[in-house]
C-alpha cells in the first residue's frame, strides 16, 4: 500500500486499506476522547470481506483453469483421432485416411 501511494498509483486495494485505516484511527481517537461512535468492527468486516472475495476469486480461477484444461485435452484428443497425419501411420492405415 505504501509503495503504491509513493508512486501515486492507487488501485482498489489501496483505497480500501486507506478507508479501513481511517476507521481504525478515528475509533482509537474516539475511544480516548470518550466518543460513543466507534468503528472497530467496520475495519474487521471490510478486511474479512476482502479476504473472502479474494478466496472466491482464486477458487473460481482454479476451477475455470481446470475446465479449460479438460476441454483442451478433450479437443486435442478428438482432433488427433480424426485428422492424424498419414506420415505417422503405417502404409495399411494411410490408405484409409484418404
Amino acid at each position: 500500500m505504501l509503495l503504491q501511494a509513493r508512486h501515486l498509483a492507487a488501485n482498489m486495494d489501496t483505497l480500501i486499506s486507506l478507508g479501513t485505516l481511517a476507521a481504525l484511527l478515528y475509533s482509537l481517537w474516539g475511544m480516548f476522547v470518550g466518543s460513543p461512535h466507534l468503528y472497530f468492527e467496520t475495519g474487521a468486516v471490510i478486511a474479512a470481506l476482502i479476504l473472502l472475495g479474494r478466496y472466491f476469486e482464486a477458487r473460481s480461477r482454479g476451477q475455470a483453469g481446470e475446465a479449460i484444461e479438460k476441454l483442451r485435452r478433450r479437443l486435442s484428443f478428438s482432433k488427433r483421432s480424426m485428422y492424424w497425419p498419414a506420415r505417422y501411420c503405417s502404409r495399411s492405415d494411410a490408405g484409409s485416411l484418404r
